[in-house]
C-alpha cells in the first residue's frame, strides 16, 4: 500500500470518528424520543380501557430537573431518588443563598439555623405525588438544610414546579387526564387516560 492511501485512511477515520462524536447527542436524543413515544403508543395500546402508563426513572428525572434548575439556583450536585412512596431531592446548597437576609429578616426564628449550619450544607427535600384534578400533584414532606429541619414553606418554589413541570410536560401528551400516580424503588409510574 502506498503513504498516500495509508494517509487518506487515517484521515477518513479521523473525520468520521469526529462526526460520530459530534453526532451522538443529537441521535441519542432521537432514540429517546423515539423511546418515549413507543411506550406510550404500547402503553395505549395495551390496555383495553385506554389507559397510559408512563414510567420514569429517577436518574431520566434527575437529568430534567438539573436541566430545568439552570447553573443560577443555589443547590447544586442535585440527585433524584423514588422510593417508599417519596421523591427525595439531595444535594449542596450555599447556606447563604438560601438563608437570605430578607429571608431571616421576616423569620427570625431561622437566625439561628444560619448559625450552626456550615457555609456549603447538605440539602435534602422529600415529596408525595398524587393525581388531583387529573394532574399530578407534588406536595412537600420535609426540608432540610445541614441536618436541621426547615419549614417546608421554605423549599424553593423552582423545585416544586420545576418537579412537576418537568414530568407533566416532558410525559403526558397534552389533554391526557392523571388518574394514579406511584412511587416505587428507583421508578415513577403515571397512569392516565
Amino acid at each position: 500500500m502506498k503513504r498516500g492511501s495509508v494517509v487518506s485512511i487515517v484521515c477518513i477515520c479521523v473525520i468520521l470518528a469526529g462526526a460520530a462524536y459530534f453526532a451522538y447527542p443529537f441521535v441519542s436524543g432521537m432514540i429517546e424520543e423515539r423511546r418515549r413515544e413507543e411506550m406510550l403508543a404500547s402503553s395505549a395500546g395495551a390496555d383495553t380501557e385506554g389507559e397510559i402508563v408512563i414510567t420514569i426513572t429517577a436518574g431520566k428525572a434527575e437529568e430534567l430537573l438539573n436541566a430545568a434548575l439552570g447553573d443560577d439556583f443555589p443547590v447544586t450536585d442535585i440527585e433524584v431518588g423514588f422510593g417508599d412512596g417519596l421523591i427525595v431531592l439531595s444535594g449542596t446548597a450555599s447556606r447563604d443563598a438560601l438563608l437570605t437576609e430578607e429571608l431571616l429578616s421576616e423569620h427570625p426564628n431561622l437566625y439561628a439555623a444560619k448559625l450552626f449550619v456550615p457555609e456549603s450544607a447538605k440539602v435534602g427535600i422529600s415529596f408525595t405525588a398524587s393525581a388531583e384534578n387529573s394532574e399530578i400533584k407534588i406536595t412537600p414532606e420535609s426540608f432540610t438544610l445541614g441536618g436541621y429541619m426547615l419549614p417546608l414553606g421554605f423549599i424553593p418554589a423552582e423545585v416544586r414546579n420545576a418537579l412537576g413541570d418537568i414530568i407533566a410536560k416532558k410525559y403526558i401528551p397534552e389533554g391526557i387526564s392523571v388518574v394514579g400516580v406511584t412511587v416505587g424503588e428507583g421508578i415513577l409510574t403515571v397512569a392516565a387516560d
